[in-house]
């Protein structure tokens, strides 16, 4: 069974039976995904082995990007046709914003990589504060409004399914034992990007150094949002400051790094 297989027994109900209320099944995943994020500090604190760090962060990404579709897609749209503070569910979108920043990284990196472990901590930490924010304002708001829990509970489940299912397809097209730095990440529209083009490029570019390695890939991934929010790290600026960078001197990571040094 694929981690992703493992990560549909584990949350999809084995009975369709009864209603499925909104707010306690985002609880739940908020719970199951908390146990998983602490499993994983578990193993980091003990040096494990890479492949079940790589295993156990894929299967903690892939239920925050479908969980975070969901909500993206049902749940809080419902929220605001029910008259929720729209100050409340625009914060939590930008919240999930930034969690996928992370999810991008994670997915992108190698366990060998010193800051893999503290990206995962840092994850965990960020969806522990916006599950308190959820839990202790928006789902009361929520309960306040005309909404009709058993509905948008039912509509949550089938959607969770189909992802997790189509999430499940795509790690079977890619095996188990893709290469170190594959992994599937979500796009509001969909499941459908990976990582794994720009690190094997990366592979394939024998005799290069580390650095001129990363430079072709600014090159090659310079539009996507890791790469941006990786930059404005490095420099100290913001991810608005890199791509305004980006569209006057190119995706070379030299000339960007210089033009934001100005």
């Amino acid at each position: 069974m694929s981690i992703l297989e493992k990560v549909i027994a584990a949350v999809i109900p084995s009975t369709t039976e009864g209603e499925v209320n909104a707010i306690d099944l985002l609880k739940k995943d908020h719970d199951d995904v908390d146990a998983l994020f602490r499993d994983y500090e578990m193993l980091a604190e003990g040096d494990g082995d890479g492949g079940d760090r790589r295993a156990l962060s894929t299967r903690i990404c892939g239920m925050l990007a479908v969980h975070a579709m969901i909500e993206e897609e049902i749940f809080y749209p419902a929220a605001r046709n029910a008259g929720v503070d729209a100050d409340l569910l625009d914060e939590a979108e930008i919240e999930h914003g930034a969690a996928k920043e992370l999810i991008a990284q994670i997915g992108a990196a190698d366990p060998s990589q010193p800051l893999y472990d503290a990206r995962v901590k840092v994850l965990g930490e960020y969806i522990r504060h916006h599950v308190k924010e959820e839990e202790s304002e928006l789902f009361p708001a929520c309960h306040k409004c005309d909404m009709d829990m058993a509905e948008i509970g039912a509509r949550l489940q089938e959607r969770k399914t189909q992802l997790l299912r189509k999430l499940a397809g795509k790690g079977k097209e890619r095996t188990v034992n893709a290469k170190p730095g594959s992994f599937p990440t979500e796009s509001r529209h969909g499941l459908t990007h990976d990582r794994e083009r720009s690190t094997s490029e990366e592979r394939d570019m024998p005799g290069q150094s580390t650095r001129g390695r990363a430079q072709d890939r600014a090159k090659v991934a310079g539009g996507q949002e890791h790469e941006t929010s990786y930059e404005a790290k490095k420099t100290g600026t913001s991810s608005i400051e890199v791509r305004s960078a980006v569209k006057k001197v190119g995706n070379s990571r030299g000339k960007v790094e210089a033009e934001l040094k100005k």
